[in-house]
């Protein structure tokens, strides 16, 4: 999963990010996936509602924490 932007808009923070799926190096599909974190929760979600794995949401929480303050005026 590879970042592609992290913007706040209101209350929520707004990432997107792509995801790339190879086998044996050769690209097989590509996708661009949304995700919201409210400013008062400790959630992460989908675009269409949904939570995410821990995984996930470890990745996003550090992305959210290295780019905070530039995103913060």
């Amino acid at each position: 999963m590879r970042l592609l932007s992290l913007s706040k808009s209101g209350d929520n923070y707004l990432v997107k990010a792509r995801t790339i799926r190879r086998i044996f190096g050769i690209t097989i599909s590509t996708t661009v996936q949304e995700y919201i974190n409210r400013v008062n929760e400790n959630e992460w979600y989908s675009i269409e509602g949904k939570k995410i794995t821990d995984y996930r949401k470890t990745q996003l929480d550090k992305w959210l924490k290295d780019h905070q303050r530039f995103i913060e005026h």
